[in-house]
């Protein structure tokens, strides 16, 4: 294991040990000022950030755009905030429920529970997408799995991470080799939720537009809804003001019997569920994760 993961370990560790002593308030406002921060100290994230959103927004002004750039840090400063109390033990369960309004929560959670369809959550890098599966957890008695990368420090995962999820009863399936594990879930009648909105490197991918451009995206949800009619709902968890959320639940993405090559059809599909992410970007523009390089841009 590396020196870098022990430093890092520690780090967090420390950061989680100052945060069980200061001011929640102040703890949200610090973390969304040092991530703006962030936004003019890390030139090749800013030069990321300005460039996608001039590619996704080319009738705004440059001023526009660098507002909605610096909100985009401050938000995801505020959304690590809110994660960190959560595992430092400041926020509880019921401060959790307190936090979030939702949005067709009833029409969801009678799906899950009471439909013998198959359910696939599709969402993306907006808002606090990590607070998704906590709320869920909470409030309904299927088991729940998330697709997620594993991360370069094992001690964090291990030590961190994980416990917080057994904590939810969340559990994790890594991407290498998902679809099987994804599969099995849904047919024991299982949640599993997925993030579409990053770019993929593997030879896994299709290309379809998103916001106009060609984006290299996966076509795991179009293969499950395809082949085996699951259902897939896109969701969102959307911060408003004064601290709390929203958690938006939109209409299952409708598919019938179609009789091109499986290949059209997933492209097609897939268009339709980054269609139903690129919606809600363009509804939040300030609360996606835009430093992600998403078209593949050549940075200097």
């Amino acid at each position: 294991m590396l020196i870098r993961d022990h430093i890092e370990y520690h780090f967090l560790q420390g950061l989680i040990f100052i945060l069980r002593c200061l001011p929640v308030n102040w703890v949200r406002a610090t973390l969304a000022q040092a991530f703006v921060c962030c936004f003019y100290l890390l030139r090749r994230r800013r030069q990321i950030t300005l460039t996608n959103l001039r590619i996704a927004f080319p009738e705004k002004s440059s001023r526009e755009i660098t507002k909605i750039a610096k909100n985009s840090y401050a938000n995801l400063g505020r959304s690590i905030a809110f994660n960190l109390l959560i595992i430092s033990g400041r926020i509880s369960n019921e401060a959790i429920q307190e936090a979030i309004k939702t949005e067709n929560w009833n029409v969801f959670k009678n799906h899950i529970e009471n439909s013998e369809k198959r359910t696939l959550a599709i969402t993306g890098h907006i808002g606090n997408w990590e607070l998704i599966p906590q709320f869920i957890a909470l409030n309904i008695s299927n088991k729940i799995h998330v697709i997620a990368r594993e991360t370069t420090n094992k001690l964090i995962e291990e030590r961190i991470i994980n416990p917080l999820r057994r904590r939810f009863g969340v559990n994790v399936f890594y991407k290498k080799n998902v679809m099987l594990p994804m599969l099995r879930a849904l047919k024991k009648g299982d949640l599993v939720g997925i993030l579409i909105d990053q770019k993929l490197n593997d030879r896994m991918h299709v290309k379809v537009p998103f916001f106009n451009h060609d984006a290299n995206c996966t076509p795991a949800p179009a293969l499950l809804q395809i082949r085996y009619g699951v259902e897939v709902w896109p969701i969102f968890m959307i911060h408003t003001p004064s601290s709390h959320f929203k958690f938006i639940i939109g209409d299952p993405i409708p598919w019938d019997i179609d009789p091109r090559p499986e290949e059209e059809q997933v492209i097609e599909l897939t268009r339709r569920h980054q269609a139903a992410i690129e919606k809600m970007i363009r509804a939040y523009p300030d609360q996606w994760f835009w430093m992600h390089n998403r078209w593949k841009i050549e940075v200097q």
